[in-house]
């Protein structure tokens, strides 16, 4: 447990009199955590309290490696006048994709088969440079994405959430491009979200809150379909301090109801609920009894 994290108050109704850090299993929160709770409390429990492993599979490779090439542009338009070469950034993605299946136990995804979602992920790293650096034009307006000037990539925070009532709550997040007025996370997906996604994003509202930036938005790469190409979106929205209250008090909750024990189950119409997305299947609503 990290010294910073603890607090000097009690928290009520915890066993023992224990610190609420004492009595998080990682001894603060993240954004992750906060999602899986909040999905599934079983799940959650399982994962982070029990500590059962996850299957690696080749899901996540694709979004990992474009972060990974992401963090690098960043860094370099951070030290230099100008952006790092182009291959500099293909390289970084393509190092990070192929360390990802280094595992003999990775689990192949079906959609992974036939091994075309690199060339996917190479795709939308090229369209993300080009974007950053102002060659892009926006699909929908079509007006050109500005040049980004990032201040911190992959910045990792660890402060203090102070919620309306009841104790703060030790937190730790990580953002993706920090600039000097605006905060971005970057989304690799099928399909484009909506504006009401990054009005509500609750990871959003939270680094709003830790950086004092309330200008926030998705960086949002979708991948090419049948009809379409990939294509790179920004959605902006800005945070009032009433909304970053509300996702304060949100994670506050989380925190407390863990740290008494609380692991509700899921509803069993959810769609994570179910053999294909849950790693726990077997532990909880598939096991045979």
């Amino acid at each position: 447990m990290n010294d910073e994290f603890e607090t000097n108050e009690d928290i009520p109704g915890i066993a023992g009199g224990a610190t609420l850090s004492e009595r998080l299993p990682k001894g603060y929160l993240s954004v992750s955590q906060i999602g899986q709770y909040m999905k599934c409390g079983r799940a959650y429990e399982f994962r982070y309290v029990l500590d059962k492993p996850i299957p690696k599979t080749s899901f996540t490779a694709l979004g990992s490696a474009v972060h990974a090439a992401a963090e690098k542009l960043h860094v370099g338009m951070m030290e230099a006048a100008l952006p790092p070469p182009l291959e500099f950034v293909e390289s970084a993605f393509s190092d990070a994709h192929d360390a990802h299946f280094e595992d003999p136990d990775v689990i192949i995804m079906e959609e992974d088969a036939d091994g075309k979602t690199k060339d996917v992920g190479m795709k939308l790293t090229r369209l993300y440079y080009k974007g950053a650096i102002g060659e892009l034009i926006d699909p929908e307006t079509k007006e050109p994405l500005r040049k980004i000037y990032p201040i911190a990539a992959e910045r990792v925070v660890r402060t203090m959430l102070k919620p309306t009532d009841g104790d703060e709550v030790p937190f730790l997040g990580i953002i993706d491009l920090e600039e000097a007025d605006e905060v971005a996370d970057l989304k690799t997906k099928r399909k484009k979200g909506n504006q009401g996604e990054v009005d509500n994003s609750l990871q959003l509202s939270l680094y709003a809150h830790v950086t004092g930036k309330k200008t926030v938005r998705h960086d949002q790469l979708i991948k090419p379909s049948a009809k379409l190409p990939e294509r790179l979106f920004r959605i902006r929205s800005t945070r009032t301090d009433a909304e970053i209250e509300h996702a304060v008090n949100i994670a506050a909750d989380v925190a407390t109801d863990i740290a008494r024990g609380r692991f509700p189950l899921t509803m069993p119409d959810n769609w994570w609920c179910t053999e294909k997305w849950c790693p726990f299947w077997s532990d909880c609503r598939g096991k045979k009894r």
